[in-house]
């Protein structure tokens, strides 16, 4: 064998052997039905599952509150505070309209934001809601209620209490719902 191919040939033997020996321990390393695992220094491989995928509508709510509270704070407003009973009445309305494909401050089954917000489990002495669809974006949304006399408003308002809800309907458009309340 040529000299220059010597460390090429020990390499390819080395990387041929270790492809036969590591499966081997690995194999040994596991536990059978029959026999307790004996660890002996090695660590037991855990499956790596990639991450849940990253919901676009979870993510895109907590934006619109994000740049809510901003335009509150640019304004010298108290930020709103983040209420899951509202965001949950806001996300289920928000997933309403994307279904029916329409906008509505009435829900499929009558109800208005009121009735939504104490089915969600939140006692209060008064509520806004703002919807919107189409907007692709948590910054167009909220820029579309800002150039929205009632809307800007409601963003504006003393209410100290939050949620927003996004969905994407079947159309691909997206529905957008915030709710704003006080306790009582």
């Amino acid at each position: 064998m040529p000299r220059f191919l010597r460390p090429a040939w020990a390499l390819l033997m080395i990387l041929a052997s270790s492809a036969l020996v590591v499966p081997l321990v690995v194999h040994a390393a596991q536990p059978s039905i029959d026999a307790p695992a004996r660890m002996g220094g090695f660590v037991s491989a855990q499956r790596l599952d990639p991450p849940d995928p990253v919901d676009p509508a979870a993510t895109a709510a907590r934006q619109v509150f994000d740049l809510v509270n901003a335009e509150r704070t640019r304004r010298g407003l108290a930020p709103m505070r983040f209420d899951s009973r509202l965001a949950a009445a806001a996300q289920r309305h928000a997933e309403d309209q994307a279904a029916r494909r329409q906008m509505s401050h009435t829900g499929s089954d009558g109800s208005d934001g009121g009735i939504r917000i104490r089915r969600a489990g939140y006692g209060w002495s008064s509520w806004a809601e703002n919807i919107a669809y189409g907007q692709s974006s948590a910054a167009s949304v909220v820029n579309a209620w800002m150039n929205s006399a009632g809307h800007r408003r409601n963003i504006l308002s003393t209410l100290p209490d939050t949620g927003v809800g996004a969905a994407v309907g079947s159309d691909g458009r997206w529905y957008w719902t915030q709710v704003f309340a006080a306790p009582g």
